[in-house]
């Protein structure tokens, strides 16, 4: 099979690989968030910097500034509506792909 696929510009395109995993205890949207590698390493840079700033210094300030900033870049406030609107979408897509199959079929 070929073809071309084109994506607007602006546009974000992600893959969540479709392999379960024995055992494993995480919903779809915690998956879709754990493959968002920008966010977490945002995240994570921001939970450090609000730890270490405990004194109020300058430094520690623009530490907590600069981790924020990152994490509002990453889609820091919006990560779990995206999350949420990537399980949509593929549950929308699943419905409509088994309504064809059936239709076809």
């Amino acid at each position: 099979m070929e073809g071309q696929v084109r994506v607007m510009p602006g546009v974000r395109l992600g893959y969540l690989e479709q392999t379960a995993v024995s055992g494993a205890q995480s919903t779809v949207k915690e998956e879709v968030m754990s493959r968002m590698e920008e966010y977490q390493t945002a995240l994570a840079e921001v939970e450090i910097a609000e730890a270490e700033c405990t004194e109020g210094l300058p430094c520690q300030l623009e530490r907590l500034e600069s981790a924020l900033a990152a994490f509002e870049t990453a889609g820091g406030y919006t990560v779990q509506v995206r999350a949420s609107s990537a399980w949509s979408a593929w549950a929308v897509w699943a419905v409509w792909w088994h309504a064809l199959a059936v239709f076809v079929c």
